[in-house]
């Protein structure tokens, strides 16, 4: 799975961490970076015979994502932005 992938899924953990279990608001990608998610993510299900539903672009484990970011970013519960970077995975 990509690095995107993985920096989003710690991102999400540390915020349930922080913040008593609730979701962000939502992850700001730039554009390139939600095609290259979207392409992975496609390309898993695809592989492995998964329908996607409607909408699936949308969301990421439940939380919405949205394009034309400057930066790949969560964005909290709280509105702060957390830049991905910050959140690599350990290895």
């Amino acid at each position: 799975m990509s690095a995107l992938y993985n920096h989003m899924v710690a991102a999400l953990r540390e915020h349930w961490t922080a913040h008593s279990q609730q979701y962000p608001q939502r992850f700001e990608l730039t554009d390139a970076a939600l095609r290259e998610l979207n392409d992975t993510r496609k390309l898993v299900n695809d592989t492995m015979n998964y329908v996607l539903r409607p909408g699936w672009e949308a969301l990421f484990l439940g939380v919405p994502v949205q394009g034309g970011g400057a930066v790949n970013a969560l964005v909290a519960v709280d509105g702060s932005l957390h830049p991905l970077a910050e959140h690599a995975p350990a290895a």
